[in-house]
């Protein structure tokens, strides 16, 4: 008989890492922006939004996740910046206390973008977060 195993989320503990050093001011998301995150022009904000982009199947106790960062900022330079400031957070960390993160190692050194619909700046990228699964 097989095993099942699980694969932890790493959106939440990889929020609250970010929110603990207060990057963008809390702002840090899951999935998508949330109401008051995304302003009109001239009136931007730093936000980030991790999105689970997912692995290959788990069959084994280590699993491997993308998830991508898209960090916005109030111009091109501090959305780059913010994601410096991501990357300098998270990239090649060890093992985190209280979570199933062993690693985590950004992937492919971000680049600049503009949102299509409020045309603010951010800059996204990609890390693959190696994580403990459960039975």
């Amino acid at each position: 008989m097989t095993t099942m195993l699980a694969a932890a989320d790493p959106i939440g503990p990889l929020i609250m890492e970010l929110r603990a050093l207060n990057i963008a001011s809390g702002r840090v998301r899951g999935y998508e922006a949330q109401p008051g995150d995304a302003l009109d022009p001239g009136h931007y904000q730093r936000f980030v939004v991790l999105v689970d982009l997912g692995g290959p199947p788990v069959r084994n106790v280590v699993q491997r996740k993308r998830i991508a960062f898209r960090a916005y900022g109030a111009t091109p330079q501090d959305a780059g910046d913010l994601y410096m400031d991501i990357q300098e957070a998270l990239h090649l960390i060890g093992p985190r206390t209280g979570t199933t993160i062993y690693m985590t190692r950004d992937d492919t050194g971000g680049s600049a973008h503009l949102d299509p619909d409020t045309e603010q700046p951010y800059y996204d990228g990609v890390f693959v977060v190696t994580q403990g699964v459960t039975p």
